[in-house]
């Protein structure tokens, strides 16, 4: 993913800015509803893909998502990791409007970190 989003920052109109906006702030809004909350956050992430411009990159982030969606399960999705999640999504955007790739690549390497630990953090799995 920090690779879509490098390429997005390079490729991605005014108006997906302003609908990856409008997701994002609906995530603010919707913050405890699990199941929505991680509509919108599935439709944030395909969205960033669908910017790129690139369908080889749309077709291998679909696959992606699905892996990802065991990420977004009620047990993991409570409102910090939400939390977490829109000031990634705000990061992003940030890097998006500036058309910068790197810093796009950089927030969205923090962003999949920030919520795998969080993820790591809340595995009722033992540890070895």
């Amino acid at each position: 993913e920090p690779q879509i989003a490098a390429l997005a920052a390079q490729r991605i109109t005014p108006r997906d800015i302003t609908r990856l906006e409008k997701l994002a702030t609906a995530q603010k809004k919707v913050m405890g509803d699990i199941t929505t909350f991680s509509r919108l956050d599935t439709q944030f992430h395909t969205l960033l893909a669908r910017a790129t411009n690139n369908s080889i990159l749309e077709q291998v982030f679909a696959k992606l998502r699905k892996i990802l969606k065991e990420s977004r399960s009620e047990p993991l999705m409570n409102t910090s990791r939400q939390a977490l999640s829109i000031q990634g999504h705000e990061a992003i955007l940030e890097a998006l409007r500036n058309r910068n790739a790197t810093q796009a690549s950089l927030a969205m390497q923090a962003h999949i970190a920030d919520i795998r630990e969080t993820n790591n953090t809340h595995d009722p799995s033992p540890t070895s």
